[in-house]
Formats: structure tokens, C-alpha cells, sequence
């Protein structure tokens, strides 16, 4: 009874050894894609007029531009209805302005940045450094990038729910899996209200048969199914479209076949992103993130290659501050994972000498 739990100490969670667990199968993920669209989002904000709607929301007619910013379709664009169900699309934005890149200002959204020649610092730190910035940014969201409609009407604590889960992931060793069903097990150990305030209200409604308050209402037996079923949603998108996506996180499948994995593990660069939350408020930079100019960051292991046709090829790994530079005076056609090609023209290089870059 809550009566009694009141009077109780708080648990400390124990995990069970998992030792024995281990996946048939390992998915990894790696930060450059995520950043690179982080990046042509933020580019093509730089480059053109974004009007927003009364309701704060980017317009449909822009969505297909911005799509560009992706260097694989989003799924979810072609049957959105609004900015919020437009996927990735609306992850990048909100990113972006958690990390100072991007500002709604006048109805319009806007780069940061005094001119469109400055490069912000953000774009020449070290791929670490960019990966913190943007947990930390994620980390101060009060809202989520997936709407989820069945959630959303229960006010869900999405930053609270997002600081446990990260602490929770990070109080593991590197390398150690942890199956899914031992997470949940533990961040309701730590917090049975991690991602619904009312969870507990509820819990102690269970013998009364209706529970209501100012906001919803509804049978105990209810809520609290559809609250389960909410909290692992939000721990399974959490992981798989931002840790996973970043290279912060691996998860494990039980079988070869299996469709859904069922464990969870931070590689060392998992652990030292979210370690570094301790170090500095969410969504700030630190004076550890990242080199204070061009200057200092080390060089890139891609290169830039100038063809006799005025082609510009960036190969590799390119720097995201060299891609911002050669965007000034040069056309992009295309853009992938491995390949971003330009062209130089008259019209180019004026457009470029128009907005204040020097040659």
C-alpha cells in the first residue's frame, strides 16, 4: 500500500549478473550520418527563408527541401500531417536549437550565427565533442522527437525520463549487456514515476476502480497498462533512433532471426557521452567539449579533391566546418555517406563574395 511504501526506504536497484545473456547478434551504429544531417539541415536553414506557421510548426511545402538534410529517406514524411510526425526531419530542428544552432525568431527559423561566413563553433569540434553536445542537447528537451498520441495526453516527464535512463545505462560497466527487461525493472526501482507523475496515484487507486484528477481519468487496471506500455516505448525509441543512431549504444539480438532486440550495452565513446552530462549543465557547451577555433581541432582523415571540370569532391570524413566553407561559393548536387560533390561556378562564387566571403 502507498501508506506503507511511504515509511519504507528508498530501494537501491541491483542488477542481476548477466554474464550468461549474450546476443546471437550485435547492431552498432556510428555518429558521422546523424551529424552530416545535422549539418545540411542547419546549411539549408543558412541558405534559405524558413517560414513558420502560427503554431510554431515548419510548413509542408518546406518539408521537401529539408528532406535533402537526410541522407536516407525518412519513412514518415510522406503521410505526416504536421512538423511533429515528420521523423528525423523534426529530431535535426529540435537539436539544432538545442544546441544554439537554429532560433525561431519573427516567425521565421534562423541560423545563430552573425553572417552566413561564420562558421559556429559547434561545426569544428572534434566528432566526440560534437556527440556530448548533442546529449546534452537531447538531454535538455522537455518534449520528444516521435510523438507518441497514446502518451502524450498523460503528460509524459520526457527529460525526466531521459536523466534516469542515461544515468541508469552509464552506472554499467563498458561493454556489459543489459537486457531490456532488467532496465525497465530498474528505472521503475529508482523512480516509479520516471515518465508519468500520476503513476503511483494511480498504483494506489487500483482497488477503488476509477481514478481522476484536473488533467484525465480513467480505470486504474487501464492506465497503468497503457503507462507500461508507454515507458517501454520511450525506452526502446530513446535507444534505438538517438544512442544507437550516434554510435552511443549497442543493442543485442537473442536470436539471428530476432526482429527486436533484447538487450542494450555503451561502448567506451557511450560511456564518456554520458558521463560528460555530469560535467556541464544539458544543452551547454563546456570549455572541455571542443577546440576553441579551426586552429586547434585536428584534421580530418577525409580530403577535398578539385577537378579541371570545376567539380569539388569531399571524400571521406570530411570536416562538417569545411563542408560549411565550400557550401559559400560552391553549388552542392550531392550529398551521401561517403561523397559530398560541388560544382564552382561565376554564379557561385558571386553568391559567395555577395554574402561577405573573401577570396
Amino acid at each position: 500500500p502507498d501508506q506503507l511504501r511511504r515509511c519504507l526506504p528508498k530501494p537501491t536497484p541491483v542488477f542481476l549478473d548477466q554474464t550468461a545473456w549474450q546476443p546471437a547478434r550485435v547492431e552498432s551504429g556510428a555518429p558521422p550520418q546523424p551529424l552530416r544531417e545535422l549539418y545540411l539541415y542547419w546549411d539549408f536553414v543558412r541558405r534559405n527563408e524558413v517560414a513558420l506557421l502560427q503554431n510554431g510548426y515548419v510548413g509542408k511545402r518546406l518539408w521537401r527541401g529539408l528532406g535533402q538534410a537526410l541522407l536516407s529517406p525518412e519513412p514518415r514524411l510522406e503521410n505526416a500531417n504536421n512538423e511533429a510526425e515528420t521523423g528525423r526531419l523534426y529530431w535535426l530542428r529540435l537539436l539544432l536549437q538545442g544546441l544554439n544552432l537554429l532560433a525561431a525568431r519573427a516567425g521565421k527559423l534562423v541560423i545563430t550565427a552573425p553572417d552566413l561566413t561564420t562558421v559556429p563553433p559547434f561545426w569544428t569540434d572534434t566528432e566526440t565533442a560534437q556527440v556530448i553536445a548533442v546529449v546534452r542537447a537531447w538531454t535538455s528537451l522537455t518534449v520528444s522527437p516521435d510523438p507518441d498520441p497514446d502518451a502524450d495526453s498523460y503528460y509524459p516527464q520526457y527529460g525526466n525520463a531521459r536523466r534516469l535512463l542515461f544515468k541508469t545505462l552509464r552506472s554499467r560497466a563498458v561493454n556489459d549487456w543489459l537486457t531490456v527487461d532488467d532496465l525497465m525493472d530498474s528505472l521503475a526501482a529508482q523512480d516509479e514515476n520516471f515518465l508519468f507523475a500520476d503513476r503511483t496515484q494511480v498504483e494506489s487507486r487500483r482497488s477503488s476502480g476509477y481514478y481522476y484528477n484536473n488533467r484525465f481519468s480513467g480505470t486504474p487496471a487501464q492506465l497503468l497498462k497503457l503507462f507500461s506500455a508507454a515507458e517501454g516505448r520511450f525506452v526502446r525509441n530513446t535507444i534505438q533512433e538517438m544512442l544507437l543512431r550516434l554510435g552511443l549504444a549497442e543493442v543485442g539480438y537473442a536470436t539471428a532471426t530476432e526482429k527486436e532486440w533484447s538487450g542494450v550495452r555503451l561502448p567506451a565513446l557511450g560511456q564518456q557521452a554520458l558521463a560528460a552530462l555530469d560535467d556541464g549543465k544539458p544543452g551547454k557547451r563546456t570549455k572541455q567539449d571542443a577546440p576553441a577555433d579551426d586552429s586547434a581541432a585536428p584534421p580530418a582523415s577525409g580530403r577535398v579533391v578539385v577537378q579541371p571540370n570545376f567539380q569539388i569532391l569531399a571524400l571521406g570524413p570530411v570536416a562538417l566546418a569545411t563542408l560549411a566553407k565550400l557550401a559559400l561559393f560552391a553549388e552542392r548536387r550531392k550529398a551521401d555517406q561517403s561523397v559530398f560533390e560541388y560544382h564552382l561556378s561565376r554564379e557561385s562564387v558571386n553568391r559567395g563574395k555577395q554574402a561577405g566571403l573573401h577570396v
